[in-house]
């Protein structure tokens, strides 16, 4: 029985050095399984032969961990999710596959019988695998063609997704450039159909101003009131100025305004456009054509002044002192006399003359009898003179009254009499 027990003992002391010394030339053969990170494939026959192994590893970074496990120089790295795992045993295979975010795996076998690797990759764009369901192109992992969060999914948020409701730029029914549904640039756009031009008054002062209102009625039933790009079309021009919704007259007449956007006109409005100096309406501004055809010329308002004389004292005189249009007045209702019968010249001379006289009184001697002087600008002189006789005939019966005048004296009042001259009502300006 001793005799037995002895020989089993020594065999198994035999068994065991041998198995020693197996592994010794094992770990030696595969010294280079264990490495640094790398990014090929290196692929390493085992020498020996045994039964299948399988290795399982979660991997996401290149990393490798060699730990010696006993006396025996067994040799096995173990990795939990962020390590390379690389197993080097005797008569098995071991496959470590690196799937991280550089985009690059680095698989390495050591095969003798069988393998059978699985591993699960994270948000890898290239992955080198022997024999295997993991990290390729076309899986239902984390990868380049899954369909979850990555640039070539089915429904997620990318760049060329066909389908789905992803936030992309050519999905259908996102919200991006090209969609054929929800917010986006394509959808079907409203068209300008009518605009509709008001204004708040229509009979308006030069120089006065008035709200106007543009109204634009779409092809989808909707309305809304512009103020930019719009193009008014005024009949006479420059009658009126328009700055946003704001209308200022410029002219006095009769005007027509009309509105224009992007080729759509609105309506037209009719406005009554006169011009008021301290209560005096102005006649409006006659046709050149037809008020230089005649040498009366064109008087509408028949107060004895050309419409165009009197437009321009007023518009010269406006803002002086009163007296400064009356005695304007006065003297081209006396120029009326010239055009008319030139040839009776000194028969008016005392009445072309009173104009004068009243101006001279208020201009230098008011003063001196208890009055005020206020003329301080010439209002007879040579530029009223060419702007009342302005056309070659006019012109023509003025020098025929020079001409009568000349050769013959005439009495001058005394200055104190100056303002009996004036044909107004000068106790306006004492008061």
């Amino acid at each position: 029985m001793k005799t037995s027990i002895n020989l089993l003992l020594i065999s198994t002391l035999v068994f065991m050095l041998s198995a020693c010394n197996s592994k010794t030339n094992n770990e030696e053969t595969n010294s280079n399984a264990v490495s640094s990170p790398a990014t090929e494939t290196t692929e390493e026959s085992a020498a020996n032969s045994g039964t299948g192994t399988i290795g399982t590893s979660t991997v996401t970074n290149h990393e490798d961990t060699a730990s010696s496990a006993d006396s025996s120089s067994h040799v096995q790295s173990t990795v939990e999710g962020t390590a390379v795992e690389d197993n080097v045993n005797n008569g098995s295979a071991n496959h470590t596959n690196v799937n991280d975010n550089s985009g690059a795996s680095t698989g390495t076998s050591t095969n003798s019988n069988n393998t059978n690797n699985t591993s699960v990759g994270s948000n890898s764009e290239d992955t080198t695998d022997s024999t295997g369901t993991s990290n390729d192109n076309n899986t239902t992992s984390n990868d380049d063609n899954t369909t979850g969060n990555d640039q070539n999914h089915t429904g997620g948020q990318d760049d060329n997704g066909t389908t789905g409701g992803g936030n992309d730029q050519n999905t259908t029914g996102g919200q991006d450039g090209n969609s054929n549904t929800g917010n986006d640039a394509n959808i079907s756009t409203r068209t300008l159909k009518t605009l509709t031009l008001t204004s708040a008054k229509i009979t308006l002062n030069k120089d006065d101003n008035t709200t106007v209102k543009v109204e634009a009625t779409y092809s989808d039933g909707s309305t809304k009131e512009i103020n930019d790009d719009v193009v008014w079309v005024v009949t006479p021009s420059h009658a009126v100025q328009v700055n946003n919704n704001t209308l200022i007259a410029k002219k006095d007449g009769n005007v027509t305004v009309q509105a224009m956007v992007n080729g759509v006109k609105s309506n037209s409005i009719s406005l009554n456009i006169t011009w008021v100096v301290d209560g005096h309406v102005l006649p409006p501004e006659p046709d050149p054509a037809v008020n230089n055809a005649t040498l009366l010329g064109v008087d509408v308002n028949d107060n004895g002044v050309r419409d165009d004389v009197e437009r321009w004292i007023y518009e010269e005189y406006k803002d002086k002192h009163p007296v400064y249009i009356d005695i304007a007045m006065q003297a081209a209702r006396g120029y009326k006399l010239v055009l008319e019968t030139p040839e009776r010249a000194k028969e008016m001379e005392k009445e072309l003359s009173a104009p004068v006289y009243c101006e001279g009184y208020f201009s230098s001697f008011a003063d001196q009898f208890g009055d005020t002087i206020y003329i301080h600008q010439r209002i007879l002189d040579d530029i009223f003179d060419k702007k009342y006789f302005n056309t070659v005939e006019r012109n023509q019966q003025y020098k025929i009254y020079q001409n009568t005048l000349s050769g013959d004296s005439y009495t001058v009042p005394w200055p104190s009499e100056g303002k009996n001259y004036c044909d107004f009502n000068t106790s306006k300006y004492e008061e």
